[in-house]
């Protein structure tokens, strides 16, 4: 999560925390801003990796259904 917009605090990426799931929030958010442009940019598939600490930061449910 580090490197996001708003992540400025250790308690913001640890999981043990309230801040955590306004991050993984704040994430998921992100990557779709990220999913929307490429599209609109001319990508026809895209394929999004959470591949940070245990792999679930991002809310796949929230996430646009556009990507894989």
């Amino acid at each position: 999560m580090e490197g996001i917009w708003g992540v400025v605090s250790s308690a913001h990426v640890n999981s043990d925390t309230s801040e955590y799931q306004r991050m993984r929030k704040l994430m998921t958010r992100e990557a779709n801003i990220v999913i929307d442009q490429v599209f609109k940019n001319g990508a026809t598939e895209v394929i999004v990796n959470d591949s940070h600490d245990i792999m679930d930061n991002l809310l796949i449910e929230e996430l646009d259904p556009r990507a894989h």
